[in-house]
């Protein structure tokens, strides 16, 4: 889905924008590693995934936003010219 949302709004350089979220998405992984790490060790595995439970379900509003908006959104892009 991401991958298709990239192509959508960069349709002259799609391979550029992929290039840019593969380097960003490694980056955020090994960070948040790091950071799942520290966690563990702070407040123990029980309420580090209790928390991010908390966190997957709060992101769901993200996803909601996309499904109810994507539409309008992308047509919004293509009568400025930006999407074909």
């Amino acid at each position: 889905m991401c991958g298709t949302l990239l192509i959508d709004i960069h349709p002259k350089s799609p391979a550029a924008a992929q290039a840019a979220n593969n380097i960003v998405r490694c980056l955020l992984a090994g960070l948040g590693l790091a950071v799942l790490d520290l966690i563990l060790r702070s407040i123990g595995v029980g309420w580090t995934f209790t928390l991010l439970g908390g966190v997957s379900a709060a992101c769901l509003g993200i996803a909601w936003l996309e499904w109810t908006f994507g539409k309008r959104w992308r047509d919004e892009l293509r009568e400025k010219g930006i999407v074909r």
